[in-house]
Parts: C-alpha cells; structure tokens; sequence
C-alpha cells in the first residue's frame, strides 16, 4: 500500500510537466509547420509572379498588330487608334525583339506601363522623349528593360559574346507608315550616366556626326566600323546591365532596303515561345520538387520530435521508478 500510495503522488507530481512539456512540444510543432508554410507560398507565389510578368512581357500580345504580318486581323492604324503614342515597331532578326515602340511625354511613362497603359514591370520599348518621333535626329534612343527568356531587351546582353553579334546583324524597323531595315554595327558596355555616349542631340553638322561615331567605336565591345557613317540616322538600343548603373548598348543604322531575314526559315519567334513555355514548366517541375521537399522535411521533424517526447517522457519518469525500486 506504501509502494502503490507513493507511486500514485509521484505520478501526481509528474503529470503538470509531462502536460507542460506535451503544450510546449505542441507548440513548437505548430510553429514550425507555419513558419514552413509560409515559405512554401512564399515560393510558390514568387514563381507564378515571376511566370506572370514575363508572360506579360511577351512579344506575342501584340504580334497581330504588326506592320504586315501575314494573316493579320488588326492593324497597325487601329493599335495607334488605342495608342497615339504608339509610333513604330522594332524586330532584330534571331531574337526576342519584335515590339511596338511608343513615346512618352517623359522617360518615366513607359517604364512601368504598357501601351494599353495599364501597370507593368515589364514596361514597354519606348523612345527617348526628347528625340523626334520621326528618326530625323542622327541618333535615336530605344529603351527597354533587360529581362529573362528573351523578353523585352532581354537579349541585347547576347551581343557580348562576339559570335552572336557576328550573326546578328539586321533587324527592321516601321516608322512613317514605312518599313525599314537595321543593320546593327556596333556594341559597347556603358555607363548610365555616360551623357557623351547617351546624347539624343548630337547636331547636324558632319563634324558633330563624326566625332560622336568617333565615341561610339572608341567605347565598342565589337564594331563594323565602315558599316555607319555620318550621312546615315542610327538607333541606340538600351537596356540594364548586372551592375547598378551598368547599360547594354547596341547600335544600328536605319536603311532604306530590308534586308531579308536569315532567321525566317528557322521560324525564330515560335522557338522563342517554345523555349518561354518550356521554361514554364520547369519552373512548376522545380516547385513541385520544392513543395515535396518540405513536405517530406515537415514529416522528418515532427517524427523527430515525437521521439524526444517520448525520451523527455521516460526521462522525468526514470527518477520515480528509481525511487519505488529503492523502496
């Protein structure tokens, strides 16, 4: 009766920690899954954002717009209708640009916003604001931002590597109710702030065309040098760089003649939209992996824990069973 009386009021005394231990252990467990659940949709809504904006970013909302594009059930005049800022289309042959170029009263209008003018990251490919939206100014400035999966001016950074801009050189562009060729002759790595560089007025006179080609070869990557000269009109495409105030800079020569896309036969944009898709779904494969491995981690820690309940439980007893022995 001694034994089994003291057995119960050591158990007695035992049960308020055990409880205690089981409430804090409990706790824990529920902290843990939140704090994992959190970074789950934290993941999960980044990729979709992600996903999101380069879906929006994508040269093929408005391809039907495009100045003579085959097939096309909307025209030119009727995005400009939508638009009057909208003024030209840009493509480089090869790559991901292939957009309506609009102007704003600013630099500041179209960076975050579409032509339809609703609020975008990806912005649109605008001029700058204080060139003539007619390309009569001997240097023209195109702006775009650098994004992933060849949106917007995601590929300028691709004329880098000397192969790639060896092998890309022609593009058009349609301003004036005309359409005109692009031949890309030279590249360079700037800075913003550059103002030698990035000079929308450069002057009429031939001196002032040459001393500004003069620049432009002298902070060129690569350069076709007897590609441009100063009786030619030429565009400067811009975009970001990795570095803060770092640019990708490339430019090109507007000419009369077209000339013919050496891409075409390779059906370049659909490539482009296969590999943005393909993309897609790798971005879901890597978040469906992401999502079972914190599942399975979840899983591991609360078995973990279930575990040392159960030592931390045998643990406070092993003292009272040591007691009733002795007794």
């Amino acid at each position: 009766m001694t034994g089994s009386k003291a057995q119960g009021t050591g158990s007695d005394r035992l049960l308020p920690v055990r409880i205690l231990v089981r409430i804090a252990n409990g706790f824990v467990n529920v902290v843990i899954i939140l704090i994992f659940a959190v970074l789950i949709g934290y993941g999960v809504f980044s990729i979709w954002d992600n996903n999101r904006i380069l879906d929006q970013a994508s040269a093929k909302a408005y391809e039907s717009y495009k100045p003579a594009a085959e097939k096309s059930s909307l025209s030119f005049t009727q995005l400009q209708a939508m638009n009057p800022d909208v003024l030209g289309w840009i493509t480089i042959y090869g790559t991901g640009i292939d957009y309506p170029l609009v102007q704003g009263e600013n630099n500041d209008e179209y960076i975050n916003r579409d032509i339809d003018g609703n609020f975008k990251l990806s912005g649109s490919i605008f001029l700058e604001s204080s060139n003539a939206p007619d390309f009569s100014d001997f240097n023209t400035i195109i702006y775009g931002h650098h994004m992933e999966k060849d949106k917007m001016f995601g590929d300028l950074d691709k004329f880098t590597d000397q192969s790639y801009f060896n092998s890309h050189e022609y593009g058009s562009i349609y301003y004036e109710g005309k359409l005109r060729g692009l031949q890309i002759f030279a590249m360079a790595q700037a800075d913003a702030y550059d103002f030698t560089l990035y000079d929308p007025h450069v002057g009429t006179s031939q001196a002032a065309k040459k001393a500004y080609l003069d620049v432009v070869f002298d902070r060129a990557s690569y350069a076709r040098r007897q590609a441009a000269g100063t009786d030619d009109h030429i565009v400067m495409l811009s975009t970001c760089a990795d570095s803060t105030n770092g640019r990708y800079v490339v430019f090109a020569r507007i000419t009369d003649s077209v000339p013919d896309d050496p891409f075409a036969e390779d059906a370049a944009p659909s490539v482009v939209r296969t590999v943005t898709a393909n993309g897609t779904l790798i971005w879901y494969l890597v978040a469906a992996a992401f999502l079972a491995g914190i599942t399975i981690l979840v899983l591991v820690i609360l078995r973990k824990r279930k575990k040392e309940r159960g030592r931390a439980d045998r643990y406070l007893a092993f003292p009272l069973q040591k007691k009733l022995y002795k007794r």
